[in-house]
């Protein structure tokens, strides 16, 4: 490829809506003109300290609490290169097992619910469970699967009863669905699809998980108390930690606020030590006003709000 030396040349050979990531030549660290952000301020909220640079998470001193950091920023601004960096860096035995979950490519982003991203946050955990290889005892998915078993059960009763296509279960993802993971894997997959399916299609799976969700939320609760304990004893990280990105391609500001700070507070199974790093474009003092503890540490083209919820 020919050297682009004018605007119009780079325009035409750099693909402005592909983020990059840290091992792409495009990449350019920010870090060096940072100015007085310093990055342990970021990695304190997440009780994660540096050592000869290598990140090491403290998960005694923050256990059963939740960790929630929001990235926000102009579209285009870089959050998902930051995002991606940070699950490079973090990514590790001494710290996280990072589970990056883009929505905006995997979901319907024009009737996206909170709930909807519950379902894909347990499938994407799953996936990289069987592609790192992370042995889950029969015990800790068999609980798991039996009730996702019952929920497709009476989805697919309520769908035949109005006439709609139930939700097939047999999947064409290369895993080794004779495993329970593989198969727990195959039901979330479906689901998620589903979701992203008829619209009616999509209401029968939310009503489901809604109806059912105190159930749902214990059981997801002591699913990951479970990975995080198996993590540890296989050296393969402290604790799980999501990133959510995607969010700010929502059809409006609306969506955002009402996925984040409304269904979020009345969905989200919080009993268990999580955590989280979102990308939702930009937070006003609306909603903030809806968290209980926010802190607020700017950075060049970059915003980063947190806040924790202690488990009950």
């Amino acid at each position: 490829m020919q050297k682009a030396y004018k605007l119009s040349e780079i325009d035409a050979a750099v693909n402005k809506f592909q983020p990059v990531t840290p091992d792409h030549p495009f990449y350019v660290n920010f870090d060096h003109v940072r100015g007085d952000f310093q990055e342990q301020e970021l990695m304190s909220m997440l009780n994660v300290r540096v050592e000869k640079g290598h990140y090491i998470f403290d998960y005694q001193a923050n256990s059963h609490n939740q960790t929630i950091l929001f990235l926000a920023g102009m579209r285009g601004s870089g959050k998902t290169s930051e995002l991606a960096k940070y699950a490079q860096r973090l990514n590790s035995p001494e710290c996280f097992f990072v589970v990056t979950c883009n929505v905006d490519q995997q979901l319907d982003m024009d009737r996206i619910q909170y709930m909807d991203i519950i379902i894909f946050q347990l499938e994407q955990l799953l996936e990289k469970a069987e592609k790192e290889g992370l042995d889950l005892s029969d015990d800790i998915l068999g609980s798991m699967k039996q009730w996702f078993d019952e929920r497709v059960v009476e989805i697919n009763r309520g769908l035949k009863a109005e006439g709609n296509a139930e939700i097939e279960l047999s999947t064409d993802k290369p895993f080794s669905l004779g495993s329970l993971l593989g198969q727990l894997l195959g039901i979330t997959a479906k689901l998620k699809a589903g979701l992203s399916g008829s619209i009616e299609r999509a209401v029968k799976i939310r009503q489901s998980f809604q109806n059912r969700f105190t159930d749902f939320s214990q059981r997801f609760n002591t699913f990951i108390e479970l990975v995080n304990a198996q993590l540890r004893l296989k050296n393969m990280g402290k604790e799980v930690l999501f990133i959510i990105d995607g969010l700010e391609k929502t059809m409006s500001a609306d969506t955002r606020r009402k996925i984040i700070m409304e269904e979020r507070e009345q969905s989200h199974p919080a009993d268990s030590g999580q955590h989280y790093f979102y990308a939702p474009h930009r937070i006003d003092e609306r909603g903030a006003t809806h968290s209980p503890i926010w802190g607020n540490h700017q950075f060049p083209f970059h915003q980063s709000q947190r806040t924790r919820w202690q488990g009950v």
